[in-house]
């Protein structure tokens, strides 16, 4: 159903009073705050009801969403309209005097089902017919059956055909004479009758009512139920009035379409409609005792030729009795003493019909008789003994028992009650007699030493197993109550014993991951040494790894539970480290021995099977970038002149060669062959309107898309579909936001006949070689350069075949090194541990352990700006073996990971850049050597500039020979030969190197240094550290370094010029720290000391200096801010200027309290507490922080860092409830709290001041303000979220990678909230544990926005701009958003922190 489709604006009305009039009732529901309504498009009213039809679907829920109205004091229902009910089709407008066959012939005519498909119900004045199909009709095939109704004429009538409603009431029958409406409310509406809300209950006749529901839906699930009402079993079918004539409905006609003779039909509809001849549909049932009889009138009227039938029914509630009647053989013998009489059992009763009504009368008296003389006796047993004989094997036993002494009887069993029955009072006494004496109980002692069988898992199965026997433990459990059938004593008694003396051997593995197996033998060895009741085998394989038991059921069974429960309690959890070269660092022996110590220290073990590192196997680093460079291309002629004189050339040549001719006739040929395919495809690949034509089309149920016939057909085709960047499977473009049929198609035909026509040549070259090889009347000379011509095309192929595949062997060579290089700085850890607290001690432990042996060092080189393709897969190379992470900005190439792994790294860096440095220029290389080849007879022709280039740098790094493509043919060049052979065509030509000058382009150039370390060049070895020669080396160096030993640092500065008394001190105790000598003059400071302690001090000194740097000046602090104390009863007393300078630095220093002297009285001020305290009179007065302007002071100074390197947090300040700032953001947070008014309670406010962000975000504003179409571009927003990103916010603003934590329904990103009521609900602002709550109030750029949709990784481009720009954000609704997502980080900044709680009760 369409989301604006009538029935989704339709809701039906009841309850209304006859006071209210139309358009009174109208205004309500157009009143969207009274009733939730909206505009109307019609109102149609008949009594107390009413159907409103809205104009929008929405107006509609909404309405239905509040669920009752109170108008005039009175409660208005409503509802969904009631749909139409797809089982039933009513025809209208049939002759009276149609006969029955006719109407069924025309149904059958007309659905083409058989008889068993449907039902009918005739109407009572039979110009209406009711058909009840067993399968749903859609509604596109009850548009196709009204209009085969329509066209055809029944008995000269015109029929119409329609869908009824579905009905909200049920006709119940079978009801007992004492069942009263009530009961009947009570029953439904209470969960044993369905717990369904009843509208009404009306009595029709004797044990039938009419029940009716508030809900439509509740019918079928009623009538899904069996049911079941003061001992009576109910019968249910659905209620339609038009079938009623007057009080009684008629009775519906059987499967095949007629009714069972003329008297009533004996027929019950099931509870999903269906007839099961077990009585009439809405009839009046009888007990056994009772009979009915009706000679029907009407049905003697309409087949007057029909032969008189008598009918009547005995019915049975007892199934027990009725199947005693059954196998008493009575009905058989009757029927064949009355053969024109049809006796039979039909559902719960018995049914007589017949032509003579005396007889029909003196039937059903003998059944009478027979059954009033059922019998029955109640024997008492115990629970045992009655549960045993309620098994369907004793049952079954018994009954054979029973037949075999010729006794006609069958009993049932019920908590401690057997009641046996028969058909006479003798044979219940006998048979009750047999069945006492057939069942016997016996008492088996149990021994000690085999008590613990009965409590394994195994003695269950046991006993399921023995058949004809139940077994029970005493409540003292030293004993077996045993009940069985006579006969089955001692066997049951060996079995048993058996079991119980003969223990099972079970075998039983616990499966889990091979650290918690470690854990296990490690820490609880001693455990596992103690369970020496069973054997305990450690499997530790590739398949599985985890505890092998075996040993006695019932002690394996034990072990079991208490090692699963051990596993249970142990505490996992993955450590995730990402840094560079962590995997590589973790698994050597440096890491491998933190590992150690750290396992040792907090008992716990640490699993390394999720960390990946594997060595690279080759060093000729060089030589391995080389292979997935691919070969450049170039083309032979690049000027056009040449081009027409080659191509004129190549024609010639093609000409001349006979085997270009037979190749194209081949080609030919191959196409009139496949002339037919070629039609396919033409067809399959036309224009996509051209699929309504009838041309035949392949639909693709997954993609929605039409693709051709060719393209299925051909797994080629697909494979290279899915692997085309840019295209996808579905036939769309990766980059767009919504796909363009007409583009796809193009993309898509283009593709297949590309496939066409590489197929057509490559078929035609095998044709053309086949050919080659199967003639056998040639010459016999010939046949040698036959051969040859079919190797060569064979090398065709084969070289057509390596070009295509190596881009994509290149790709993923590519590819598998950038994954190794992620994975070497990626860790995941595994850790087991006793308790949770040594799991986050190992967290912390691992983290510091590898931050402090991480370092970083830059390399400077000119030549790193701008690197070939080569020389950054040498990078790449260089990262993947020393498992570093190198970044290249400009000329600055910087190396970080582990400090062993980087200065290897840095060796292989500067060796790359000095193989870049000794590269020639290439003008001097153009100007002074030429690369040639030689074509047949001809002068020498010189190559291409930039190929020239490339083979005179491979030459000059003394390669054997090279790969390199010309027009578009894979070739390779030989040094070694001086040739270049073309793999297409397997031809080869001569090639030189021509010197054009002199001048020796190389004689100021450092040699090329071989970077495989495989040339002529020395051998040298690193000397180990431990020996003496590395000893005595080392002392001799240092003994004539002198004054160069110690290291000298400079820092400049502006101001380190006028350095305050406290900063002074803080250089000296930097000296202090770190034993090096500062000496600062002027701007500029000398760190001076060794190399070490001068690099750590100057990392403390950067950090003053910024310290200093970030300071706000004097008088901007005096123009902003103002310190007041408050006397007793009087206004706020501001502090002097000086004072206010001095606290405020140490109030901005985040200083808790500061010892100041007033009136040359000590004082203290607390900044915790805001007030100062004389120490000398021990009083205390109330201070605070006034803000004189709106101006931020902070918002132009370089972020202040905390020189204490306690924290690096951005400043946060609690705002004064007092002051305006306070009440302002309190306000607007309420105002939008909604519901939550009452329920949150805010605790403080916080400003932040991040300067770093503040700043990103202002140059983000002024980009969009030049861009964006309208003014207004930022708003005031909300972000709740939990405490651990509370701090990730303040620390570093907000992150779009986090995205998906609280579901991604419109994009990718940051989710901000317009009213405050959603950002404080739980999902979004989990309590932590204090049960505190945090909020942000942010300020966003939202500028132009559109509708998101849960895809977006970005904002959609705009629809109608002619340059590709991009909306600044999304929401939920472009008419009235309540959700912004934004995808640029800067885009946000957190502006105040709201800490707040719930209030309970």
């Amino acid at each position: 159903m369409s989301e604006n489709s009538l029935e989704g604006r339709t809701v039906e009305v009841s309850g209304i009073p006859n006071e209210v009039e139309d358009e009174f009732l109208g205004l309500f529901f157009e009143n969207k705050r009274r009733s939730g309504g909206g505009a109307l498009a019609s109102l149609r009213r008949q009594d107390s009801c009413a159907v409103l039809i809205f104009e929008d679907a929405e107006v509609a829920k909404r309405v239905l969403s509040k669920g009752t109205h109170v108008l005039h004091n009175a409660k208005l229902t409503v509802r969904k309209p009631t749909p139409k009910d797809p089982r039933k089709v009513l025809l209208r407008g049939m002759n009276a005097s149609t006969a029955k066959e006719m109407v069924e012939v025309f149904v059958e005519n007309v659905t083409k089902l058989d008889s068993t498909g449907y039902l009918m119900y005739p109407s009572p004045r039979r110009d209406e017919v009711l058909v009840h199909f067993h399968k749903p009709l859609s509604e596109q095939e009850f548009r196709r059956l009204a209009d085969k109704v329509r066209r055809r004429l029944l008995d000269g009538a015109r029929i119409e055909a329609e869908q009824i409603e579905r009905t909200d009431s049920v006709i119940v029958e079978d009801l007992r004479s004492t069942t009263t409406e009530d009961m009947l409310t009570l029953y439904f509406e209470n969960k044993r009758g369905g717990g369904e809300e009843v509208k009404d209950v009306t009595m029709v006749a004797d044990g039938m009512a009419r029940v009716t529901f508030e809900d439509w839906e509740a019918v079928d699930r009623i009538l899904q139920r069996s049911h079941k009402l003061d001992g009576s079993n109910l019968s249910l079918q659905p209620y339609f009035d038009f079938l009623l004539p007057g009080k009684y409905p008629p009775s519906p006609s059987t499967p095949n379409g007629t009714e069972e003779g003329h008297g009533d039909s004996a027929g019950h509809a099931d509870s999903t409609g269906h007839a099961d001849s077990t009585g009439d549909l809405y009839t009046d049932t009888l007990r056994c005792d009772t009979t009915r009889e009706e000679l029907t009138d009407s049905t003697r009227e309409m087949y007057p030729d029909s032969p008189k039938l008598y009918s009547s029914n005995i019915l049975l509630d007892d199934p027990v009795k009725l199947n005693l009647l059954q196998c008493s053989h009575l009905l058989q013998e009757l029927q064949q003493g009355h053969q024109d009489f049809g006796i039979q059992i039909v559902g719960n009763g018995v049914q007589i019909s017949g032509p003579n009504q005396l007889t029909s009368e003196q039937l059903k008296k003998r059944i009478l008789e027979v059954l009033s003389g059922i019998a029955q006796a109640h024997l008492p047993f115990s629970t045992q003994k009655a549960t045993f004989l309620s098994r369907s094997e004793v049952q079954e036993s018994l009954r054979k028992s029973l037949e075999q002494e010729g006794m006609l009887a069958t009993y049932t069993a019920s908590d401690c009650t057997v009641t046996v029955i028969a058909l006479t009072l003798d044979m219940v006494k006998k048979a009750s007699s047999l069945v006492k004496s057939l069942v016997c109980d016996f008492t088996m002692p149990i021994a000690a030493e085999y008590e613990c069988m009965l409590f394994s898992d195994e003695w269950p199965k046991f006993l399921s197993s023995l058949s004809l026997c139940s077994a029970k433990v005493t409540d003292r459990g030293d004993e077996i109550n045993v009940v069985t059938l006579r006969g089955q004593e001692e066997e049951t008694r060996s079995k048993i014993e058996f079991f119980l003396s003969n223990p099972v051997e079970q075998e039983s593995v616990i499966t889990m991951e091979p650290g918690m197996l470690r854990y296990l033998q490690t820490h609880c060895h001693m455990l596992l040494a103690d369970m020496n009741q069973v054997t305990i085998f450690p499997l530790d394989g590739d398949d599985i790894t985890g505890l092998r038991l075996h040993g006695q059921a019932n002690a394996c069974q034990a072990v079991d539970e208490l090692l699963r429960n051990v596993v249970a309690s142990v505490h996992t959890r993955t450590i995730t480290l990402q840094r560079p070269g962590v995997a590589r660092f973790l698994v050597e022996e440096q890491g491998t021995s933190i590992l150690n110590q750290i396992q040792t220290k907090f008992e716990v073990v640490i699993s390394l099977e999720r960390v990946h590192w594997v060595p690279l196997q080759s060093e000729n680093i060089f030589e391995d970038a080389k292979k997935f460079t691919p070969p450049p291309s170039f083309e032979r002629h690049p000027s056009a002149d040449t081009d027409s004189l080659t191509n004129a050339d190549e024609q010639a040549r093609d000409l001349n060669n006979p085997e270009t001719v037979l190749l194209e006739e081949a080609k030919k040929l191959i196409s009139v062959i496949r002339k037919d395919d070629h039609e396919l495809l033409d067809t399959a690949t036309s224009a996509p309107g051209t699929a309504a034509a009838g041309i035949s089309m392949d639909e693709d149920l997954y993609t929605d898309q039409l693709l051709p016939l060719s393209s299925l057909d051909n797994k080629d085709t697909l494979a290279e579909m899915e692997e085309t960047p840019g295209i996808t499977t579905e036939g769309e473009s990766e980059g767009a936001v919504g796909g363009n049929p007409e583009l796809n198609y193009v993309k898509q035909l283009s593709m297949e006949s590309s496939q066409v026509d590489g197929v057509l040549e490559e078929d035609a070259q095998l044709s053309l070689a086949i050919q080659f090889s199967m003639e056998n009347n040639s010459d016999p000379v010939d046949k040698e350069d036959e051969l040859q011509k079919v190797l060569e095309l064979s090398r065709r192929t084969a070289g057509q075949g390596r070009t295509s595949g190596t881009s994509e062997l290149d790709q993923a060579i590519g590819l598998s090194i950038q994954d190794a290089i992620k994975a070497a700085h990626t860790a995941q850890i595994l850790v087991y541990a006793g308790y949770n607290t040594d799991l986050i001690r190992v967290d912390i432990a691992l983290g510091k352990k590898t931050e402090l042996r991480q370092c970083k060092e830059t390399i400077e080189s000119k030549c790193l700006k701008n690197l070939s393709e080569h020389h950054r897969s040498c990078v790449d190379l260089i990262q993947r073996k020393h498992a570093v992470d190198i970044t290249i900005q400009g000329t600055t190439a910087t190396v970080q990971g582990f400090k062993e792994y980087v200065s290897e790294a840095v060796l292989d860096m500067n060796k790359l850049v000095n193989h870049i440095s000794a590269t020639v220029p290439d003008p001097d290389i153009l100007r002074s050597v030429q690369w040639v080849w030689y074509k047949e007879q001809s002068n020498a022709i010189p190559y291409p500039p930039k190929a020239t280039i490339y083979i005179e740098h491979a030459f000059k790094q003394k390669q054997k020979k090279i790969d390199i493509v010309f027009d578009k043919q894979p070739c390779t060049i030989s040094f070694e030969k001086m040739e270049e052979y073309n793999i297409a065509s397997g031809k080869s030509l001569p090639i030189a190197r021509k010197q054009l000058s002199n001048m020796d382009i190389y004689s100021d150039v450092t040699e090329i240094e071989d970077f495989t370390a495989l040339s002529s060049m020395p051998e040298i070895t690193r000397v180990n550290e431990a020996t003496d020669e590395f000893r005595d080396v080392v002392q001799a160096f240092y003994g004539s370094i002198n004054e160069f030993h110690n290291k000298i640092r400079i820092i400049k500065s502006k101001c380190l010029k006028n350095l305050s008394e406290h900063h002074r001190s803080c250089v000296d105790l930097i000296q202090r720290k770190h034993a090096v000598d500062i000496t600062i003059q002027g701007t500029t400071a000398t760190v001076q000391g060794f190399k070490e302690y001068v690099s750590e001090a100057v990392l403390d000194m950067n950090k003053l200096v910024n310290h200093i740097s970030a300071t706000v000046p004097d008088p901007d602090i005096l123009r902003s801010v103002q310190w007041v104390w408050y006397k007793e009863q009087s206004n706020a007393i501001p502090y002097p200027p000086k004072a206010t300078i001095y606290i405020e630095h140490a109030f901005k220093q985040k200083q808790k309290k500061i010892d100041i002297v007033f009136d040359k009285q000590p004082c203290t001020i607390s900044f915790e507490k805001m007030e100062e305290y004389n120490i000398a009179s021990g009083k205390s007065l109330p201070i605070a922080r006034k803000q004189l302007s709106n101006m931020d002071i902070y918002s132009d100074v370089t972020e202040i860092e905390d020189f204490t390197a306690l924290s690096s947090m951005p400043e946060i300040t609690r705002v004064n409830e007092a002051t305006d700032e306070f009440r302002d953001v309190v306000q607007a947070f309420y105002g939008s709290i909604n519901e939550f008014h009452n329920k949150i309670r805010i605790i403080k406010v916080e400003k932040m001041v991040n300067s770093l962000l503040y700043n990103q975000y202002k140059l983000k504003k002024a980009s969009m303000l030049q861009t964006c179409t309208q003014a207004d571009v930022e708003r005031t927003l909300y972000h709740g979220t939990s405490e651990t990103g509370m701090r990730e916010i303040c620390l570093h603003g907000f992150n779009r990678s986090f995205c998906g934590k609280n579901a991604t329904v419109y994009g990718q990103g940051v989710y901000f909230a317009v009213e405050s009521a959603l950002s404080v609900q739980d999902q979004y602002s989990p309590p932590s544990e204090e049960g505190y709550k945090y909020v942000f109030v942010v300020k966003v750029l939202t500028g132009e926005y559109t509708k998101g949709k849960h895809e977006m990784k970005t904002a959609p481009l705009k629809e109608n701009s002619r340059i590709p720009l991009r909306y600044h954000s999304v929401v939920d609704s472009t008419d009235s958003p309540s959700i912004f997502v934004i995808f640029n980080d800067t885009q946000a900044y957190p502006e105040y922190l709201i800490t707040c709680q719930k209030v309970y009760g």
